[in-house]
C-alpha cells in the first residue's frame, strides 16, 4: 500500500496569510504560513500519524485564534470573558491557555488596559461609587486586586460626594410628588445600587434636603 504524502501546500483562496495543506486530493489543515516553517511542511513530505497529530494541533491553535481576533475585533475582552467565549465554542481548556498567553504577549489581550476602559465608561455614563466599579469588574473577571487598583487610580481625584448629589438632585426632581421619607428611600436606594458608600449617599441627601429647605 502506497504511503501518503503531502501532495500540495497552497494559498487559501480568500486569505493568502494562510494555507492549505493537502495530503492526496484532501485538505488536512488551514495554517497559517509561519506554522507551515515552523512544522518544516513540504510537498512530497511523508504523511504519518505523528505528522498529523502536529499538524491537527497547529490548526487547532489557529481556528481558537482566529476565533478570538473575531470577538476582540468586535469590542474588547478581559482574559476570563474571552476564555469562556472560547471554551463555547468547542475549544480544548490547553488551547484556549496557548491563544490567551500569545494574544497577550502580542498586547491584543490586556486586563489592565481593558478594565480602565470599562472604568472610564461606566463613569461617563452616569456617576457611580467604588462598589458598583469593583462589581462590574468582577462581573467581567477581571482580578480582585487589579480591579482595587484600577478603580482606586479612576476616582483618586474624584470627591465622591459631588456626583452622587448630582445623581441625586435629578433623581429628587423626578420625585418631587411623593412624600418626603419615600423620596428619601428612592434616592437612597439609587445611590446605593450605583456603588456609593453610605457616608456619600448620607451627604448627597443631606445636600438635597438642603436645597428643599431653601425652597
Amino acid at each position: 500500500m502506497a504511503r501518503q504524502r503531502i501532495t500540495a501546500i497552497t494559498p487559501i483562496a480568500d486569505d493568502a496569510s494562510r494555507a492549505a495543506v493537502r495530503v492526496g486530493r484532501r485538505v488536512v489543515a488551514r495554517l497559517s504560513w509561519a506554522q507551515v516553517e515552523a512544522l518544516a511542511l513540504a510537498v512530497d513530505q511523508p504523511w504519518d500519524d505523528e505528522l498529523a497529530g502536529r499538524v491537527a494541533d497547529a490548526a487547532a491553535m489557529t481556528k481558537a485564534l482566529r476565533h478570538a481576533q473575531s470577538a476582540l475585533a468586535r469590542r474588547a475582552h478581559s482574559r476570563f470573558e474571552l476564555a469562556g467565549k472560547l471554551r463555547k465554542r468547542g475549544h480544548e481548556a490547553e488551547v484556549c491557555r496557548q491563544v490567551l498567553d500569545e494574544l497577550q504577549r502580542r498586547g491584543e489581550l490586556d486586563d489592565e488596559a481593558f478594565a480602565h476602559a470599562l472604568v472610564r465608561e461606566e463613569l461617563a455614563r452616569k456617576p457611580a461609587g467604588a462598589m458598583l466599579l469593583r462589581q462590574k469588574l468582577a462581573q467581567k473577571g477581571v482580578e480582585r486586586s487589579l480591579a482595587e487598583r484600577v478603580v482606586a487610580e479612576a476616582l483618586a481625584d474624584v470627591e465622591q460626594v459631588e456626583p452622587a448629589t448630582a445623581l441625586a438632585r435629578r433623581r429628587a426632581a423626578s420625585l418631587a410628588r411623593l412624600e418626603p421619607m419615600t423620596r428619601r428611600r428612592r434616592i437612597y436606594g439609587l445611590l446605593a445600587r450605583r456603588g456609593f458608600d453610605r457616608d456619600t449617599i448620607e451627604a448627597a441627601l443631606r445636600a438635597v434636603e438642603g436645597d428643599e429647605q431653601q425652597m
